[in-house]
């Protein structure tokens, strides 16, 4: 229930009593679940340590990556503060308007639900589908709140992944890539890629600015697209040898994974080589350098950019 306020007391920010789940939870992606295929990636991205999804106003899925901002101190204040480097997505946000108040401090209601990977599970179980795949019908809010069992909250699991080690240079022939997972260090069962639309205005660039501060959160580049990454690693991974996958040749194992075209992939490259000629990956360290690479106008919009090879080597030489 709703309490009234005085103007003085509208004039107090809501974040001076706030504990910041802003600064716990980032935000990554929206999408809607109308097929098979929509659930199955959503019971994918749940096996990953870390990530939890919100159902918002009974149309959209969030992900969200549960990770404290490594700007915080102990005591949870941001170090950047009163300071221009302080990301404006933090500095213009209105907190009239908060969606993180109500989706993480406040009692669970119809516009938001939150969803670990045994939440979905029982959901998913009362799902129908078309004969094509389609989702057919979806419980109402009202229906699954009775219907599910409480959300249980998951802190931040500090993961500790692998040194890049996969060697890119070699040359292969047909009849080596055939096999390509063979030898690989399962670098698709620790890291998730979300699409980003590239840097188009400062906004764009600030964004990117906040997420890095993230633990564990990159922007990939390649000469065509952008990407951001966020490394963390699958609950069923037991080995990074092949065929270390708890669920392999089980039906709790997600179509995505099933599915994967290991002659395609783009994680060896992207993830696995320290220095891939194809794609550069951006981290809160290389942000300085990778800020330079664009002119803006005075409205914010960029003039210029770079390309990518010389954003690449100018990345690597600066490491």
């Amino acid at each position: 229930m709703s309490s009234t306020l005085s103007f003085d007391q509208c004039l107090q920010s809501p974040c001076d009593t706030c504990s910041a789940p802003c600064c716990t939870f980032l935000p990554l992606h929206d999408f809607v679940m109308q097929t098979f295929d929509d659930v199955d990636y959503a019971r994918y991205l749940l096996n990953f340590a870390n990530i939890e999804l919100a159902y918002v106003s009974g149309q959209t899925w969030r992900v969200h990556y549960v990770a404290p901002c490594s700007r915080l101190d102990k005591n949870g204040l941001c170090t950047l503060h009163g300071t221009v480097q302080k990301p404006q997505v933090c500095l213009n946000y209105n907190a009239r308007s908060c969606f993180y108040q109500p989706m993480f401090l406040q009692p669970e209601n119809t516009n938001f639900m939150r969803f670990d990977a045994e939440r979905f599970e029982v959901l998913s179980k009362l799902l129908t589908f078309s004969d094509q795949g389609q989702l057919l019908e979806l419980p109402s809010t009202e229906d699954l709140i009775s219907q599910l069992p409480p959300f249980v909250f998951h802190p931040f699991e500090q993961i500790d992944l692998p040194q890049t080690r996969y060697k890119g240079f070699q040359t292969y022939g047909f009849t080596d890539l055939q096999s390509q997972c063979e030898g690989c260090s399962a670098w698709c069962c620790q890291t998730l890629s979300f699409p980003f639309g590239g840097i188009h205005a400062a906004s764009n660039l600030d964004y990117i600015w906040f997420c890095l501060g993230f633990p564990n959160v990159e922007l990939c580049v390649t000469e065509d697209s952008m990407s951001i990454f966020v490394h963390t690693r699958c609950r069923n991974l037991l080995s990074t040898a092949f065929g270390g996958c708890g669920v392999f040749g089980t039906s709790k194992r997600p179509l995505v994974c099933e599915r994967y075209d290991g002659m395609s992939c783009a994680y060896k490259a992207q993830v696995g080589t320290e220095q891939s000629t194809s794609a550069v990956r951006v981290s809160v360290e290389d942000f300085a350098i990778f800020q330079e690479q664009f002119q803006f106008n005075g409205e914010g919009k960029v003039i210029s950019q770079t390309p990518f090879t010389q954003i690449r080597d100018a990345i690597y030489q600066a490491r």
